[in-house]
């Protein structure tokens, strides 16, 4: 546990040093965007705070299936890191929805999963999820654990699960939502997409833990399910990597993850539409054989 804070103290005091790049997205690549996909954003008030919607949906057709996402690192990150890895699965004519609420420590993940609820509940309610059958749940990292605890207590017929680098337990493993042998079999197809360098130190050394520990990472959750399920590697990449590459380039010098070597905005471009093909093939394949 005391590893944990000891890097992420060190990472966040190492941000002070770098600054995030301006966004590099040319003009004729953000018309393009603008031919394909609609974005807006709103909000709900929660508690004494307030939860926050990006919503990605292709202009050309209805959506063909819906994926509502819970990112990772404690809600700390706003919808712009993952923005550019949201289009790309709406290129596919996925609708996409960002759910933003608090920042929250790592043994919060129970208030995370509360609010994820309250946000999928008044989606269903304005009539944006208009059919759970073909709504998906998807997360990164730690935000694995949210939305596995909120899928645990649900009995609707949901599409798929799509976990990307899940993280269960951070700082250590008595904060873990699978455990004693715990084993899902509701039936919901689980897609787990791995990065390779995730599991790997940045630093190669002891007392500085991957960004996806063994033990508590994809394998951890791909066997506690006995789901229709399936799990993709994909090398050469990190833990961030399929974020917006300034983020990824801060983690990358600070070295709280391991990133890539590919730092060409190309790489990263094809890493995320990569990923974005394989969730969508994934989908497409459920219901072909449904």
């Amino acid at each position: 546990m005391m590893l944990f804070w000891r890097k992420l103290i060190f990472s966040i005091a190492a941000l002070f040093f770098f600054q995030l790049p301006d966004d590099p997205v040319s003009a004729s690549e953000l018309s393009t965007r603008d031919l394909l996909i609609e974005k807006s954003n709103f909000e709900i008030p929660y508690l004494k705070g307030k939860i926050k919607f990006t919503m990605w949906s292709p202009r050309a057709e209805l959506p063909s299936y819906t994926f509502v996402f819970i990112s990772g690192f404690n809600g700390l990150f706003t919808s712009f890191f993952y923005e550019e890895f949201a289009e790309e699965i709406a290129k596919k004519g996925i609708q996409f929805i960002f759910v933003k609420g608090k920042i929250l420590p790592p043994v919060k993940y129970k208030k995370r999963t509360a609010e994820f609820a309250f946000a999928v509940d008044y989606l269903k309610a304005q009539n944006i999820i208009s059919d759970i059958g073909q709504t998906g749940f998807m997360a990164h990292s730690c935000g694995s654990q949210s939305l596995i605890e909120y899928y645990e207590n649900q009995n609707f017929n949901l599409h798929s699960l799509v976990l990307l680098d899940p993280v269960d337990g951070p700082p250590d493993k008595s904060n873990m939502v699978i455990k004693g042998g715990k084993k899902y079999s509701n039936g919901t197809p689980l897609l787990i997409i791995e990065s390779g360098l995730c599991s790997e130190s940045a630093l190669n050394i002891n007392w500085w833990p991957a960004c996806c520990p063994d033990g508590i990472s994809a394998k951890h959750f791909f066997n506690a399910f006995s789901n229709p399920k399936s799990h993709i590697v994909i090398e050469e990449f990190g833990h961030t990597d399929m974020m917006n590459e300034g983020f990824g380039n801060v983690i990358e010098k600070t070295r709280f993850c391991k990133s890539t070597r590919y730092r060409e905005r190309s790489s990263l471009q094809l890493y995320r539409r990569n990923m974005a093909e394989k969730i969508y093939g994934f989908s497409r394949s459920l219901n072909s054989t449904s």
